[in-house]
C-alpha cells in the first residue's frame, strides 16, 4: 500500500496535465484516456468515425468504448471495447453516462459519439491545471433550456417545472457531450449525485447535471467554445478549422443530418488521403443514418 501511495505522489508531481508537459510520454500514457458510450447501431458507426478523426489528428493515447454491441472492427484504430451489463431501461445511455467515471482513466476526456475532432487536441488536457472538471456551456442559463423545450418536449414538463421550483432556473447550463475530468473524491461525488438526480425523473441528463452541480457545490472550469462547437455557422470542416475550432458537435437532429456532407467534402478536399499521407479506409465504411 505504501508503494502505491508513493507512486501516486510521484504521478501527481509529474502529471503532465498539471505541469504542462507532453501528455504522450510513455511513462504516463495509460493515465490519460478518452471514453465513448456507444449504445445502438447508429452510435457504433458514429464512434468509429469519431475515433478515426482523433487518430487522424494525432491522438495516440488509449480509447475505451462502453457499448452494447459486438462485432467491432478495431483494426489500426486501436481502442478497447467494454460490454456492461444491460439495464433494460429506455434511457440506458443516461444510466451509464451519469456513471461514466466508473469506466474512466485517472484523467478522462468523455466524448459523445457525435463529436468530431477536426484538429489536434493536445492542449485540452492543460485545462485541468486549474480544475478537476471542465465542460463548455450550451446555454447561458437553465431558463433558456426550459423556455426552448417547454412546448417541444411536453413529456419533460414535470422536470422543467421542478427546476423552476428548485430555484435553479438562473444557473448555468452546461453541455454534457464533452466532459474532461480527473479521478478524485470530488468528481466521484459529483457523478454519484448526478446519477441519483437522474433517477429522480429517468429521462434526459442535462437538468440532473445542473442539480448535481448545485448540490455538490462544484464549479466546472468553462471550456472555450472551440472544444465543443455545433456546426451551425460553418459550411465545411475546413471553414471551422480556419476559425480555430477543435471539436465539432453534431448533437441535434438537424445538424446530425449535415454530418455525411461534411465528411464527404473533407475527404474530397484531401483527395481520399489523410493528412499524414495514409489511405483513407476507416471513414468510408461508416454509415450515418439520415
Amino acid at each position: 500500500m505504501a508503494h502505491y501511495s508513493n507512486f501516486r505522489r510521484r504521478y501527481n508531481t509529474y502529471n503532465p496535465v498539471l505541469t504542462g508537459e507532453d501528455v504522450s510520454a510513455s511513462t504516463v500514457k495509460r493515465e490519460i484516456g478518452i471514453v465513448y458510450l456507444a449504445l445502438g447501431e447508429e452510435h457504433m458507426g458514429l464512434t468509429v468515425l469519431s475515433i478515426s478523426f482523433l487518430r487522424r489528428f494525432g491522438y495516440s493515447g488509449p480509447i475505451r468504448v462502453i457499448t452494447d454491441r459486438g462485432g467491432w472492427n478495431v483494426g489500426d484504430l486501436d481502442f478497447e471495447v467494454l460490454n456492461p451489463t444491460s439495464v433494460g431501461t429506455l434511457y440506458a445511455s443516461r444510466y451509464y453516462k451519469t456513471q461514466i467515471n466508473k469506466h474512466g482513466f485517472p484523467t478522462t476526456l468523455f466524448l459523445d459519439t457525435d463529436m468530431l475532432c477536426i484538429s489536434p487536441i493536445d492542449r485540452i488536457w492543460h485545462n485541468l491545471q486549474s480544475a478537476e472538471l471542465c465542460m463548455s456551456l450550451e446555454l447561458p442559463r437553465v431558463s433558456n433550456f426550459i423556455d426552448y423545450y417547454w412546448k417541444r418536449w411536453e413529456w419533460m414538463r414535470p422536470e422543467l417545472t421542478y427546476m423552476y421550483q428548485s430555484g435553479l432556473a438562473g444557473h448555468r447550463f452546461y453541455n454534457s457531450g464533452l466532459i474532461l475530468f480527473r479521478q478524485s473524491a470530488v468528481t466521484d461525488r459529483l457523478f454519484d449525485t448526478w446519477h441519483e438526480e437522474w433517477k429522480r425523473f429517468g429521462g434526459q441528463d442535462q437538468c440532473a447535471l445542473v442539480r448535481a452541480l448545485a448540490r455538490t457545490g462544484i464549479k466546472p472550469h468553462v471550456l472555450p467554445a472551440r472544444w465543443n462547437c455545433p456546426p451551425t455557422l460553418f459550411r465545411s470542416i475546413e471553414e471551422a478549422q480556419s476559425l480555430g475550432i477543435r471539436i465539432l458537435h453534431f448533437f441535434s437532429g438537424t445538424q446530425r443530418l449535415r454530418l455525411p456532407e461534411f465528411i464527404q467534402q473533407f475527404q474530397h478536399a484531401l483527395g481520399g488521403r489523410s493528412p499524414d499521407g495514409r489511405s483513407d479506409h476507416n471513414e468510408k465504411h461508416v454509415a450515418v443514418k439520415r
